[in-house]
């Protein structure tokens, strides 16, 4: 997710003032891209992307705005989504590993309609970054501890079971 996300949003630079501007210089970086530059892109994720804002989002947005405590309840892991309802909204929450499997019936039982179909966008191997995409996940090698903060946060223990969250170790740790 944070790998999705930082490559989502490169086309944001910090400036000296810790403000964020638009920039062309991500997207020129990719067509002009040098194999040997992905050290650059690799040091800006470790260095300059906020790597906590994933694990927070629940607490930060959910409970924050729609009071909706998604932690209260065991997630039903197997299944891959689970529907939550209050005073404020409807909440449909859904691990995306899991999408092909369970997206139309979860969209089918969240908006109570048969027939659903899905389609796949926002692939990030499918813009115009995709090679420095590409390049960045093949290249990119995560630290113990790095892997220990995602994998052992609240958030992850919450989504996913033990032995998923090892073969995603094991998927980084190479």
């Amino acid at each position: 997710r944070n790998i999705a996300d930082y490559f989502q949003h490169l086309d944001l630079v910090e400036t000296a003032d810790n403000q964020l501007k638009a920039s062309s210089y991500w997207y020129n970086f990719e067509y002009t891209f040098d194999p040997d530059d992905i050290d650059v892109v690799i040091d800006r994720f470790f260095h300059h992307f906020d790597h906590t804002a994933s694990l927070e989002f629940f607490d930060a947005e959910m409970k924050a705005v729609l009071k909706e405590d998604v932690y209260a309840t065991p997630f039903p892991k197997e299944k891959g989504y689970t529907i939550f309802s209050n005073d404020l909204a409807d909440i449909l929450v859904l691990r995306l590993e899991n999408l092909r499997e369970c997206a139309v019936p979860a969209l089918e039982e969240f908006l109570n309609l048969r027939g659903a179909t899905v389609y796949n966008s926002n692939v990030g191997e499918q813009k115009k970054y995709s090679r420095l995409y590409t390049a960045f996940k093949q290249r990119i090698r995560f630290s113990e501890d790095y892997l220990e903060r995602i994998y052992g946060s609240r958030m992850a223990r919450h989504f996913y079971s033990d032995d998923e969250l090892e073969k995603f170790r094991e998927k980084w740790l190479g």
